[in-house]
């Protein structure tokens, strides 16, 4: 109950504002932990390089990823729980050894990921954890 406590004051915290650089075609995001983030923006997606670092630090990474997607034009349908739970997905998923080359790394679709099972487990895990 305590975790799930915690894990809901992660989700509505305002971190202020962002600390980042733009190198090319990537975005370096200072977390307040003081770890650096590598993360690209695409038309459609976004992609949070080697995820499985972060643990809880993603719920920071994700109201980064909505505001600097607000600030850019890019339209986002999902709900903050809902990339919340598909990046926790990728990080448990490399963490028990499936997959690693494709699990190391978050691929965030803003509407929805393709495969029903996906959406379903992110949505689960996003809403569960809270």
């Amino acid at each position: 109950m305590a975790q799930g406590c915690k894990n809901y004051e992660s989700y509505l915290k305002d971190y202020g504002e962002f600390q980042y650089q733009e190198e090319e075609n990537d975005v370096y995001l200072t977390l307040s932990s003081g770890e650096t983030v590598r993360i690209r923006f695409g038309k459609n997606s976004v992609k949070i390089y080697e995820s499985y670092r972060y643990g809880d630090t993603v719920y920071e990474i994700i109201a980064f990823v909505y505001d600097y997607s607000e600030e850019k034009g890019y339209e986002i349908s999902r709900g903050k729980a809902e990339l919340v739970g598909e990046c926790r997905l990728h990080n448990g998923l490399y963490s028990v050894g499936y997959r690693r080359k494709q699990t190391q790394d978050s691929d965030l679709e803003y509407t929805a990921d393709s495969r029903w099972y996906v959406n379903w487990l992110s949505k689960f895990l996003g809403w569960w954890v809270i």
